[in-house]
């Protein structure tokens, strides 16, 4: 995973995981978001040892990105999921709907 977000990053783009099928895909999804968020709440425990982010956080700083850029990749293939399998929509219908329920 880690090499994908790399390039993706490289190029500008996100790395998102296909949706898997199948009995207990859905709860995999769930273990992968889950696994990415214990990664990222790890990587920041150092980082956050001092109470801020600063220049002497540079070291940590790229791992911590990574870890980041994981879970954002994730969290996105959660909500893919979300909106087309429970909302039953595509990407455009179903936000345009959640804003408009805001208000």
């Amino acid at each position: 995973m880690r090499l994908r977000l790399e390039l993706g990053e490289r190029e500008g783009m996100l790395i998102v995981p296909m949706p898997e099928h199948g009995a207990g895909a859905d709860s995999k999804a769930l273990g992968r978001l889950s696994k990415r968020v214990g990664d990222v709440f790890t990587r920041f425990a150092s980082i956050l040892e001092d109470g801020v982010i600063d220049e002497r956080d540079k070291k940590a700083a790229p791992q911590a990105i990574i870890d980041l850029d994981a879970l954002i990749s994730v969290a996105h293939e959660m909500r893919t999921a979300l909106v087309k399998k429970a909302l039953g929509g595509d990407e455009v219908s179903t936000v345009v709907s959640l804003r408009n329920r805001r208000k």
